[in-house]
């Protein structure tokens, strides 16, 4: 297993310290590793972070694979478009070489093989990146794996969510939403709280929102209203200890091994 000294040793120094909000590894721990890879994932779940996040396509015969992007160009150089290619022809490239020769000939996942890895009392928070046509397919996937109840499904689309709660409706579905900006000065704009009551007709467990939008009040009126809040991409330690302070439920991050020693001990 790919992993430094450094990450065995954190782990120790993490176990027990579970105060504060969940911290989720995003891509697994892809400040480490290369994103997306068992080896990121491997490493997530190594430095004790309480979730790894995963990204997640359909291929041309029914896999699904563990990426990011919707073809591979970024992370192997080569380009072969995702949902058009069988997951035999993903699987031979190397994603790992972007990162470091150290992780030359990593692979693209398949989600099943990341389910597997997931410990007990842990959380995986797939994200679809693809249409609603993948929902049947992973429904057959949760259904048949063991880690059923460790899985979340996130999604900016939310036609992908809606359907995920018609066919596997015990699953945890979150609602990824972008900040907005002013056009005129270009600030953030606070979210809406019309959004609570979207999610909430949805039958959505949650909102997973970008961080830059977000404030107390709308915190304290989704919890009031029963849903969790779960905010993304959060590196710095200033940010993460305000976004405590406003009581979110997990902070998603490149970062979780310093976060987590920050945040919880």
């Amino acid at each position: 297993m790919k992993v430094i000294l450094l990450m065995v040793m954190c782990c120790s120094i993490f176990s027990g310290c579970k105060s504060g909000p969940m911290i989720i590894a995003h891509r697994g721990n892809s400040s480490y590793a290369p994103e997306n890879t068992m080896a990121s994932v491997q490493s997530g779940w190594i430095v004790d972070a309480d979730a790894v996040e995963v990204d997640v396509y359909l291929t041309s015969d029914g896999k699904i694979a563990v990426i990011h992007d919707g073809d591979t160009q970024r992370v192997s150089g080569e380009k072969l478009v995702v949902t058009e290619s069988s997951y035999e022809q993903l699987s031979k490239l190397d994603v790992g070489s972007h990162k470091s020769w150290y992780f030359k000939n990593e692979r693209i996942p398949l989600l099943e093989d990341v389910i597997a890895s997931i410990p007990a009392g842990r959380k995986l928070f797939v994200e679809v990146k693809s249409s609603p046509q993948i929902v049947p397919y992973l429904k057959e996937l949760f259904n048949n794996s063991p880690n059923r109840d460790r899985l979340v499904v996130i999604a900016f689309n939310k036609d992908v969510l809606d359907e995920v709660k018609k066919q596997i409706p015990d699953i945890p579905a979150y609602w990824l939403i972008g900040a907005s900006k002013d056009s005129e000065t270009g600030e953030i704009l606070p979210y809406d709280t019309s959004l609570i009551d979207t999610a909430l007709h949805a039958g959505f467990e949650g909102l997973n929102v970008n961080y830059g939008g977000l404030n107390e009040e709308f915190v304290a009126l989704a919890h009031a209203r029963g849903l969790e809040v779960y905010v993304w991409t959060v590196n710095y330690f200033e940010d993460a200890q305000r976004l405590r302070q406003y009581g979110v439920d997990g902070i998603t991050t490149d970062r979780p091994a310093d976060l987590s020693l920050l945040l919880k001990n």
